[in-house]
């Protein structure tokens, strides 16, 4: 420890100083890598977050028949034109009703 307090007692400022810049560095470093992260991470999550949109959700709130395709946009009865197939309703799917065939009947 003497000799290098002996080696370095004249240069103790400089060194000061060398340690100060090397942390300044580091943390210009660790800035840079955080703005580059976000400025290539916010455009992919944004693009994919608009692709699954596009794939997942938008045909559900779209005015497009399940089946067919066929856009049911001013459409004013409840089946699809071009197919029949009822609106709102999953195509292969049947139509809405009581779960038991029997249901809202008074008796046999």
């Amino acid at each position: 420890m003497k000799i290098s307090w002996r080696i370095t007692r004249r240069d103790w400022a400089m060194l000061v100083l060398l340690n100060i810049l090397n942390g300044l560095i580091v943390i210009g470093s660790l800035v840079l890598l955080l703005i580059g992260a976000l400025l290539l991470g916010a455009p992919l999550v944004i693009a994919v977050s608009g692709a699954a949109y596009g794939l997942v959700i938008a045909p559900y709130f779209s005015a497009r028949c399940l089946a067919c395709g066929y856009d049911l946009t001013g459409l004013v009865s409840d089946r699809c034109p071009e197919c029949g197939t009822p609106v709102g309703e999953e195509p292969g799917k049947p139509p809405a009703g009581p779960e038991q065939p029997w249901h809202g009947r008074r008796g046999l």
